[in-house]
């Protein structure tokens, strides 16, 4: 994650080599335009996913290789379906399935340590319900 001005004006760089549509904004104003997300953890990989697909895992139905008139306009709508009501970004795609990760690791540690009489442990431990509940927060927000 890029961390001062220079790291993030690398970033944009980065980005517009993997977007061939933000070409088209300049790289200062495109790393203004996801300082916020560089600023809450978001990677370029992150950005690249969530400039492709809504918060949840939906493709845009129209790509940036069909034409963008207005490539800034493009960027804004596309990435604002990834902040919430008061313009704070969500969790990135990276932080979702991070999370998602601890969650299934501590679901086969508590696994491990049930006795064999206790039979097959519910989807209950809060490493899981922490993972559900960011998801549909990230889903809920998204329809708004």
């Amino acid at each position: 994650m890029p961390e001062d001005r220079a790291q993030r004006l690398e970033a944009a760089l980065d980005l517009r080599w993997r977007l061939p549509v933000l070409r088209g904004i300049s790289t200062r104003d495109l790393a203004s335009r996801v300082r916020t997300f560089h600023l809450a953890g978001w990677s370029v990989a992150d950005l690249v996913k969530a400039i492709d697909r809504t918060p949840d895992g939906a493709p845009h139905p129209h790509d940036g290789a069909r034409g963008v008139r207005w490539a800034r306009g493009w960027l804004v709508a596309r990435l604002a379906a990834w902040l919430d009501a008061d313009g704070v970004p969500l969790p990135a795609p990276s932080q979702v399935a991070e999370a998602c990760r601890a969650a299934a690791v501590e679901r086969a540690r508590q696994r491990r340590q049930q006795p064999a009489t206790a039979g097959v442990p519910g989807r209950r431990s809060p490493g899981y319900l922490a993972c559900k509940a960011a998801l549909a927060e990230a889903r809920a927000l998204a329809r708004h």
